[in-house]
């Protein structure tokens, strides 16, 4: 499998089902996210470089399990492709629409998202 950052990353044409998530300490329930991600397959990862918590409050993150590069290789051995991103300020402030249709959908081809039950997205965790 491979990995890209998102702005190097090319959709295939048919799409693709994404897993969201930082994924650190890949437990099971990370595992079962990637592998219904994959079950669906093509199957890609959108994670971040860094914690958000790291960008928004470094006081409240907490301590990684695994490196970023750890996490590529447990995501990839899933059979999944690994796109990122590094978490910084202007991307904190990407509204919930902003980040489904524009990033998801334009940038990463999403035909399926698949997620944990308490993940939410864009600015102020507006999106579920």
């Amino acid at each position: 499998m491979s990995l890209h950052s998102l702005d190097q990353f090319q959709p295939t044409p048919a799409g693709t089902t994404l897993a969201l998530g930082f994924f650190d300490g890949f437990h099971r329930g990370h595992q079962a996210i990637v592998a219904e991600a994959c079950r669906r397959g093509p199957a890609s990862v959108f994670t971040f470089r860094n914690h958000p918590a790291s960008m928004l409050d470094s006081r409240s993150c907490p301590p990684l399990l695994t490196t970023f590069e750890e996490r590529v290789t447990l995501l990839e051995q899933f059979g999944a492709d690994v796109v990122y991103r590094d978490f910084d300020r202007a991307f904190s402030q990407v509204s919930a629409e902003a980040f489904a249709s524009q990033v998801l959908k334009q940038q990463l081809g999403a035909r399926r998202v698949v997620v944990g039950e308490n993940y939410r997205f864009g600015h102020k965790a507006a999106g579920d």
